[in-house]
């Protein structure tokens, strides 16, 4: 079976108890575990590239790589929208 992981991040203007809180029972409600809890300072983040990182990730999939290189699972494409992947491709 496999294991994916993430990093959940809470923009700065959100950050309360309140939000941390409804973060925290829903991704539990969703049978996620959390591994390990903290905050970055803004520094670190600059430092590190963290969000740039992050959202490059996301737009060079969504960006260079075109629909049929894309590691879509099968199985799981056509439980949800009911949908053939390699029909759709076509």
């Amino acid at each position: 079976m496999a294991q994916n992981s993430a990093f959940v991040f809470i923009k700065p203007h959100a950050v309360t108890d309140k939000v941390k809180e409804l973060v925290k029972e829903t991704l539990e409600k969703n049978d996620i575990k959390i591994k390990k809890e903290g905050s970055l300072a803004a520094e670190e983040i600059d430092k590190y590239k963290k969000i740039d990182k992050h959202y490059y990730a996301i737009a060079s999939k969504a960006t260079i790589l075109t629909p049929d290189k894309l590691a879509v699972p099968k199985d799981k494409f056509q439980e949800k929208f009911g949908l053939e992947w390699d029909e759709v491709l076509k």
